[in-house]
């Protein structure tokens, strides 16, 4: 190596140091990027620098940053992803987010990987491996980072989505186990409840109310005379900033803002409710013992207690007993506050409302949850078709060759 190019510098690392003098800079050096930990690297890395030189071909420092292809990183992309939102994310849907990306997406990819280097197959062996092995927020992480790689081709980072093609399908109970409540269960589940919970949960059990809006419910929401709950807001939980707390949203969709017929029966429990606790009319009807909003933990409580006391689960003290002791908790195939609004759907099916009037009073913008629980209430009519096709072909008389 002729020393008036370049000289070697041994640090005390055991690593090799290397710097040449400035071709337009006199007395100032130019130093490599990095440090090697081999001699004849360092000496590889000036003897490239010397030729680049004499063929008039080398850049500065500053030139080949300047003309590096930039960088575009998976943490830039979910950062601006969520500053660009055009309306605030509800704190459940941003929660959502930040555990998808917190515990699934920057662990596999890395949150510094460049967008650029993603490809398709990279997708799949992530869908086929650890996203694989989640229970419950797969498809929801496979979803957000196929909407993050969407907004990476519509701001031109990238020609084209490596996630397009990579799905999970939805994994549904069956028609056999699911349990749909008639209004026997109801009658039973009702006298099972705490007396404190009965009007929460028959707002549900025979209004068709999810749980965050009937935790929402204000008492100028319920019109007692006119027979009808106006739905216009939710009680949502979710992350704020370092901290979970419980807040008030406007539903997702045109179709959540409704108003719901009452029965006679919601009407008195609803009555004696409110006379028992008189408030301001925008107060909400439902909340905890210091009057904040319930969380959603709560509603599946008061929920729990009354399967328990109907013998369809086992009570919760008894739960946590086992579970000290380290003894096998049951695991029970579990009937969610949730599923009573299919039951609910269930009875207006039942007495020939049509799937667009039940999307209408339970608030879907999507058919297809109408047409599955349609399809578990009438399986029925399915075994009767071939009965009444020889009924009404009886007699039928033709050749067959």
């Amino acid at each position: 190596m002729k020393r008036e190019f370049g000289w070697l510098r041994k640090l005390p690392s055991k690593k090799y140091q290397a710097s040449f003098p400035h071709p337009d800079r006199p007395g100032e050096r130019v130093k490599a990027p990095a440090t090697f930990t081999h001699k004849g690297d360092a000496e590889h890395w000036l003897r490239l620098q010397q030729r680049a030189i004499e063929r008039g071909e080398w850049l500065s420092p500053e030139e080949a940053v300047a003309q590096r292809p930039q960088l575009r990183t998976l943490q830039d992309l979910y950062d601006r992803f969520l500053a660009q939102r055009t309306k605030p994310l509800a704190l459940s849907t941003l929660t959502g987010y930040e555990q998808d990306w917190r515990l699934r997406i920057e662990p596999h990819w890395g949150a510094e990987r460049d967008v650029k280097t993603i490809t398709h197959d990279d997708v799949w062996q992530w869908r086929q491996g650890p996203l694989g092995q989640e229970r419950r927020r797969d498809r929801s992480s496979l979803a957000l980072f196929h909407e993050l790689l969407t907004k990476a081709v519509h701001w031109g980072w990238i020609d084209k989505n490596p996630a397009t093609g990579v799905s999970i399908p939805r994994q549904t109970k069956s028609m056999g186990e699911r349990h749909v409540f008639d209004l026997e269960d109801v009658r039973r589940y009702l006298e099972a409840a705490e007396p404190q919970h009965v009007a929460m949960l028959a707002a549900v059990a025979l209004g068709g109310l999810r749980s965050g809006e009937v935790r929402g419910l204000r008492r100028m929401d319920i019109d007692l005379e006119g027979k009808q709950i106006l739905v216009r807001q939710a009680v949502e939980y979710g992350k704020d900033g370092d901290e979970y707390r419980v807040g008030i949203k406007e539903p997702k969709t045109s179709a959540g803002m409704r108003a719901l017929p009452m029965s006679g029966t919601l009407v008195g429990i609803l009555r004696e409710y409110l006379r028992l606790h008189p408030g301001k009319p925008e107060d909400l009807v439902f909340t905890v013992s210091d009057g904040k909003p319930m969380g959603p933990a709560e509603a599946d409580r008061r929920h729990n207690r009354a399967l328990a006391n109907m013998g369809l689960r086992t009570p919760e003290t008894e739960r946590r007993r086992l579970w000290r002791r380290g003894l096998p908790v049951p695991k029970e195939d579990h009937i969610t506050l949730h599923d009573l609004r299919a039951s609910y759907a269930a009875w207006l099916f039942s007495e020939g409302y049509t799937i667009a009037e039940v999307m209408l009073l339970l608030g879907w913008s999507d058919s297809r949850m109408a047409l599955e629980v349609y399809s578990r209430v009438f399986p029925r009519r399915v075994e009767s078709v071939g009965p009444k096709q020889d009924e009404a072909l009886k007699g039928l008389s033709v050749t067959v060759r």
